[in-house]
């Protein structure tokens, strides 16, 4: 289950699931501790969205990982790692499209 914390504190642990949440993350958790958490003030239960890499719910460290594997930048805070992260793909993407449509012409 996916869960939002929008709480007033910068970040919260969440020990049951080996998580630090920093406000306005998104992270999946185990269904029967998102319907707990999702009770308390802080908690939502965002909207479906379209299926991603997940990188939102990564911490920090499998991001940084995640950079190196791709040999890009691994320095920053963790909105400018996912960020760099779906840019990358969304460049990868965009690459893959144009040999696509190159090899149509073909």
């Amino acid at each position: 289950m996916l869960v939002r914390y929008d709480g007033p504190h910068e970040a919260v642990e969440v020990p049951a699931a080996g998580l630090i949440v920093a406000r306005g993350d998104t992270v999946e958790v185990p269904d029967a501790l998102g319907a707990r958490l999702v009770e308390q003030a802080g908690w939502t239960d965002p909207p479906a969205q379209p299926a991603t890499p997940g990188y939102a719910a990564m911490q920090v460290a499998q991001l940084r990982a995640e950079l190196d594997r791709h040999g890009l930048p691994t320095d920053g805070h963790r909105q400018a790692l996912v960020a760099r992260l779906s840019e990358h793909d969304a460049q990868a993407a965009d690459v893959d499209g144009r040999d696509t449509d190159r090899s149509a012409d073909r």
